[in-house]
């Protein structure tokens, strides 16, 4: 008796019903991976969205940073400038402490 092919034993409608199933399970499985390829790219939307609002925040404290050492620069000229001239803090704080 020779050796039994793999093939022999099924019928071809079965052949055929397992062709359809197969088809079935590639179609989940492509589905699957769109769905994970959408969340991916969802993340990377987010990551750009979060690093975006950081670099944004970054610009806004250097640009306030700038700004307040431009009103220190301007106070401190105006003072040397005007040397005598009081400043209305300590107007105000000589009036509280009388």
């Amino acid at each position: 008796m020779g050796k039994k092919k793999e093939w022999e034993g099924y019928s071809v409608e079965s052949l055929y019903n397992g062709i359809q199933q197969a088809k079935v399970n590639v179609k989940a499985f492509e589905d699957a991976i769109n769905r994970e390829r959408e969340t991916m790219a969802n993340y990377k939307w987010m990551i750009d969205k979060i690093e975006e609002k950081k670099a944004t925040a970054i610009a806004a404290k250097a640009m306030q940073d700038a700004v307040n050492k431009d009103i220190k620069r301007q106070n401190e000229e105006h003072k040397a400038r005007y040397p005598n001239l009081k400043s209305v803090e300590l107007e105000e704080e000589q009036e509280d402490g009388d």
